[in-house]
């Protein structure tokens, strides 16, 4: 164990370097083993898959968080880029003399030679503003380190908040070089099992739910609960009230085939209502304003029901780089910040986490307009104008709070994106109002076309295209 400590000490760079030497020496002392050339293509994709990525967010962050007069090594590290660009082309040159090669082209394929340095710049610049995505996943590094430079430069001006994101993605794929957190939800056992931990199998259990308007918020001051039935894998149909007046009625049990079946369905609706109206009376149809349904991850199977401990584990035998968070079921939600603090623990069992005193964990929501006092909403509509605009009348959301969600660090790129992170739409018509504003908003916002908007999950499109020709 104190040996992997000190190895993990060790820079990455050093690291990888080790690597190679290694894999040399195996692939020369034991040639006509086959089990090194799979150790060999595994190290090869995995670094170059994580590198692009590393490089492109290292490089961005850093000119992001560039002072102006601040001393800086860009220089150097631009010197030692050319630098290490030529000594690889002439280790390439040198190594193709020494150890000369015949190479057998398959039918059809052409090489040319370039016809001159004209072209060899012109396939440079070509791959220089290639883009930025096809860079990354071609592991373009010329284009890679323009388009950070050119990101990270844009975004000296943006707020710390995003500054700050940019350094905790940065962290995260350095981190992910040596560590897998599978945090996969539904997906949970097959990620696993691709660690070598073959054990777990989870069942998708489906729970729906309906949410009342608020117009009852006055008659149901705490949670609601039947006495539970251990055998069903839930806590039985119940009502809770939240804390912003609604009160949801659910969430079913049902164990299905997809993990990934949302469907609301009708036979389930109608029980919803059944079996709350026995402990809440005064359920009628027209207090209910919206239905959605979500899937637990289960450990236990059919049959037997019930509920089994969240697994957060670390095997050294196995996977000792790995943290295994497998069935976090309900109350996963709430139990999200002692799970991450047990992570961290088992991760230092393995080596020395220093944590960043620059972090800051809060992120404030931005000012809300329903609940000020009139005083206080005039000196808001002075200081931005934008509140006085209001976009969701049931929930008094204005355009201000609508345009926070979209600009926000992790701003919304959906309609349910905006919904989840201001309340709009939220209301007793669900967006049958305020949506054609919110989906304007964040076309213009985001650039995005209306055939490409969606509603919430991938494919959930909004519109098919133009009514009528304009």
């Amino acid at each position: 164990m104190e040996l992997l400590r000190k190895w993990n000490r060790i820079s990455l760079v050093k690291r990888i370097i080790a690597g190679l030497l290694v894999g040399t020496a195996l692939g020369i002392l034991l040639p006509q083993a086959s089990f090194i050339g799979v150790l060999g293509t595994l190290f090869v994709g995995a670094l170059k898959a994580l590198a692009p990525l590393l490089v492109f967010f290292l490089v961005m962050h850093s000119l992001a968080q560039h002072k102006k007069g601040a001393k800086s090594n860009m220089s150097m590290v631009i010197l030692l880029y050319l630098l290490g660009t030529f000594l690889a082309a002439l280790c390439a040159v040198v190594a193709s003399f020494l150890f000369p090669t015949t190479l057998t082209l398959t039918s059809g394929t052409a090489t040319e030679a370039p016809g001159g340095i004209a072209e060899v710049i012109q396939t440079l610049l070509n791959n220089a503003v290639s883009n930025p995505v096809a860079a990354i996943v071609d592991a373009n590094y010329i284009g890679v380190l323009l388009w950070a430079v050119v990101f990270g430069l844009a975004m000296r001006e943006s707020s710390e908040h995003t500054k700050q994101m940019l350094g905790d993605v940065a962290d995260m794929l350095s981190t992910a070089i040596r560590w897998v957190i599978n945090c996969a939800g539904l997906g949970s056992d097959r990620i696993s099992a691709m660690l070598g931990i073959d054990e777990y199998t989870l069942y998708p259990c489906r729970g729906e739910y309906y949410i009342l308007d608020k117009r009852l918020s006055h008659m149901l001051p705490l949670p609601a609960y039947p006495v539970p039935n251990i055998k069903t894998g839930g806590l039985g149909i119940h009502l809770t009230p939240t804390l912003d007046g609604n009160i949801m009625v659910g969430p079913s049990t049902e164990y299905i085939d997809s993990r990934e079946d949302y469907s609301a369905t009708r036979p389930i609706m109608d029980m919803l209502i059944e079996d709350g109206s026995r402990i809440f009376p005064y359920l009628k149809k027209e207090y209910f304003i919206r239905n959605f349904a979500g899937i637990r991850p289960k450990l236990a199977p059919p049959g037997v029901g019930g509920f089994h401990d969240f697994v957060i584990e670390r095997r050294d035998a196995v996977a000792p780089h790995a943290v295994n968070l497998v069935g976090i079921e309900s109350p996963g939600l709430t139990s999200a910040v002692p799970i991450a603090h047990e992570v961290i623990r088992l991760m230092k069992e393995v080596e020395p986490l220093k944590e960043n005193p620059a972090f800051n964990p809060i992120r404030r929501r931005a000012v809300t307009f329903r609940d000020k006092t009139p005083e206080e909403q005039a000196r808001l509509i002075k200081e931005n104008p934008d509140y006085g605009e209001i976009i969701c009348r049931c929930e008094t959301i204005t355009k201000a709070e609508v345009l926070a969600a979209i600009r926000g660090p992790l701003g919304a790129k959906t309609v349910t994106g905006v919904k989840y992170r201001c309340r709009a739409m939220m209301g007793r018509c669900q967006g049958g109002y305020c949506q054609p504003k919110i989906t304007e908003l964040l076309m213009e916002e985001k650039g995005i076309r209306p055939e490409d908007l969606t509603y919430e999950r991938r494919g959930s499109y909004l519109f098919t295209g133009e009514v009528r020709e304009s």
